[in-house]
């Protein structure tokens, strides 16, 4: 992805859509070819938090410290790039390498989130918290941590939702997560007037 992101022939939305849907569609194609009929597809692409065991949950705890640590320690560089990327070099940033720690640090999360919300849906995890948190926030710090309890809300909704209407689990969270989204958009609108 970051070398078809630096030749520069595509918007790096687009290479990400093409990545990540290319390479579902290899792994579903590799699922089908399996002999063994026991593999849960529909828990795969939609996900299914209540089927997660002890050793997962524990296996998502250690991923999730693991990954706020290191995005704590390369919170300034990221944030240097993003401004700027020649600022960040001039500041002594590699951002190459700083760049290569955040793709590691979403391919972490999306391998948590794949079990509680799905291949199909991970994706809006990642973004709707992000795009909620937005209107709220006055800072880049601010706006991670708001995106952080928006998810973790989202989460809990989602769930008690679901059990609440008899739903899905991972439709449901992604749902709640909009529902939010929404909520902070609309409120967002009357704040500033």
């Amino acid at each position: 992805m970051l070398v078809l992101q630096r030749q520069q022939h595509f918007a790096s939305d687009t290479v990400l859509g093409i990545l990540a849907h290319s390479s579902l569609s290899v792994g579903l194609i590799a699922i089908a070819l399996l002999d063994s009929p026991s593999v849960d597809l529909m828990g795969y692409l939609f996900g299914d938090i209540l089927t997660t065991g002890w050793s997962e949950t524990g296996f998502i705890a250690v991923l999730t410290v693991v990954s706020l640590l290191v995005l704590i320690f390369y919170w300034r560089r990221l944030i240097l790039i993003t401004l700027h990327e020649d600022l960040a070099r001039v500041e002594g940033v590699n951002p190459m390498l700083s760049q290569i720690v955040l793709i590691s640090i979403i391919a972490f999360v999306i391998a948590m989130a794949m079990k509680v919300v799905g291949l199909l849906l991970v994706t809006s995890m990642l973004i709707i918290p992000a795009a909620a948190a937005r209107p709220l926030s006055r800072s880049p710090g601010m706006m991670a941590i708001l995106a952080g309890i928006i998810g973790a809300v989202s989460v809990i909704a989602g769930l008690f939702g679901a059990w609440w209407i008899d739903a899905p689990s991972g439709p449901s969270i992604v749902l709640a997560s909009f529902l939010c989204f929404l909520a902070t958009f609309i409120g967002g609108r009357f704040i500033s007037r």
